[in-house]
């Protein structure tokens, strides 16, 4: 848990600079490990975690009405 804390202390405020959502991109990283865990395979791991990124990029999109920070 410190670990993910720490790894991700410079996502809040859009990577500090007004950008792409820290909270989208925590996520994904989750969702990256998550993925590593399940599959042996690198190539069907990065398939995988790849659609999925997208489909939430998109849903953040929608909910958010942007992916950017701007906090």
């Amino acid at each position: 848990e410190k670990l993910a804390k720490d790894l991700s202390s410079g996502f809040g405020g859009g990577m500090r600079i007004g950008e792409t959502c820290g909270a989208l991109c925590g996520a994904m990283m989750v969702m990256g490990i998550k993925n590593g865990k399940q599959h042996s395979d690198a190539a069907a791991q990065k398939a995988q975690t790849a659609a999925q990124a997208i489909y939430l990029g998109e849903q953040f999109k929608e909910n958010m009405g942007t992916v950017s920070c701007h906090t």
